[in-house]
């Protein structure tokens, strides 16, 4: 928390003056990076194309290797009672994961449950930042490829179309 303080150029005392504990603090931290990861996963779904859909998958690991810090931050325990904005902050961004598979879906290219495909999506592209976030994948290993083809298998998998492609 000094670090936090120090960072912010105020005393170690300040952030107790708007937050009545670290954990506070902390969550209000984890709500505000779900609401950024959400924010980039709808901006990169406002882009696409009737035919594209794995892109948000994209804008996620982007932009959680750009924000490593929040990235861990936001994982470290499901949200408690106390902070309702940070389980509505969690919830929007899970629901930004289904977007692309909901709009298959809606074109009729994609019959399965929607929740199930977001869901092992997001797993792989978790479990694979997960270990390039903590130095675990060596090089020439490239965990964007990686997180890409794994929900490139899972869409074939699951008779889905496959656009974007892993790439590399």
């Amino acid at each position: 928390m000094r670090d936090l303080a120090a960072g912010m150029g105020v005393s170690s005392m300040t952030p107790y003056r708007y937050f009545r504990d670290k954990d506070e603090i902390i969550n209000a931290v984890r709500t505000r990076a779900f609401t950024r990861l959400a924010d980039a996963m709808d901006a990169a779904e406002a882009t696409l194309r009737d035919s594209d859909w794995i892109q948000p998958g994209e804008a996620y690991f982007e932009w959680a290797m750009a924000n490593r810090d929040a990235y861990r931050l936001m994982f470290i325990q499901p949200p408690g009672a106390d902070y309702p904005e940070l389980g509505a902050a969690m919830h929007r961004a899970r629901e930004t994961m289904a977007a692309g598979w909901r709009r298959v879906q809606e074109q009729g290219l994609f019959s399965g449950n929607v929740e199930d495909a977001a869901h092992m999506c997001w797993t792989a592209t978790h479990g694979v930042l997960v270990l390039e976030l903590s130095g675990m994948l060596r090089p020439p290993v490239q965990a964007r490829t990686i997180a890409m083809r794994a929900v490139e298998a899972i869409a074939r998998g699951l008779n889905a179309p496959v656009q974007h492609a892993a790439q590399g």
